[in-house]
């Protein structure tokens, strides 16, 4: 066999092993980004910044940062007497009765309530004239909760592109992962700490090996598949 020929074979051998590493992280990517975690509570915050307030240089996408970078941003949040927020947490159960899309729709609904709440009872009590109609939601993403009362706007990466949801994005990432760090003490078979139910390729062995706990959103396909088909997956 000539060398021409081995070397051939081996760039078509390489060719092969790359292509399928692709799909293989197209498959992933697909997972995170499209199904999101299988188990676990879809928290959503609201952020209303005052005029007064001091910007934040570091925030961005919560999901580009680090944690420690994001818990700091977040105590510093938190604190700020000069930001409105709020969050709101939906458990698995909900997720699993009315579905992950509405469940989301049904936090920011209730979050961005309580922060018009907030704001009208700030006016109220400082005799500004205040009227809610004037209020503006810019909401992360292409849905809008309804029956807010006020007008909405959709803003697709709306985490990368504006300031206040920013912050609310930090706000939910962090609160979040509390609640994960919390439920991987209760479940440790599971290693939450570690995925934070996102579907990994550990957490679908752990899926296997131990079928799904209290806290697994069993509407997803994904689960779904390894309840009733433990094969497939």
């Amino acid at each position: 066999m000539k060398l021409e020929e081995v070397s051939t074979k081996k760039i078509a051998q390489i060719k092969s092993s790359l292509l399928l590493l692709f799909l293989l992280f197209l498959l992933l990517y697909y997972l995170i980004t499209f199904i999101g975690p299988l188990a676990g509570p879809v928290i959503a915050a609201a952020v209303s910044v005052q005029l007064n307030h001091k910007i934040i240089e570091t925030v961005r996408d919560s999901k580009l940062i680090s944690r420690k970078k994001r818990e700091e941003i977040y105590n510093i949040i938190m604190n700020d007497n000069t930001i409105f927020k709020e969050y709101t947490v939906i458990d698995n159960k909900k997720i699993d009765e009315i579905n992950i899309l509405n469940a989301s729709l049904l936090a920011m609904e209730i979050s961005i309530k309580n922060i018009i709440n907030q704001i009208n009872n700030q006016n109220s009590s400082s005799s500004a004239s205040s009227s809610s109609s004037l209020l503006v939601a810019l909401i992360d993403g292409n849905k809008c909760p309804k029956n807010l009362g006020i007008k909405t706007i959709p803003v697709i990466k709306g985490d990368k592109l504006v300031y206040s949801i920013a912050l609310a994005s930090i706000i939910a990432k962090v609160e979040r992962d509390k609640i994960m760090d919390d439920y991987d003490k209760i479940y440790p078979n599971y290693n939450f700490k570690q995925h934070y139910g996102y579907p990994t390729k550990e957490h679908f062995l752990l899926l296997h090996k131990y079928g799904a706990s209290p806290i697994h959103r069993i509407s997803t396909k994904p689960v779904q598949r390894i309840l009733y088909n433990p094969t497939i997956e």
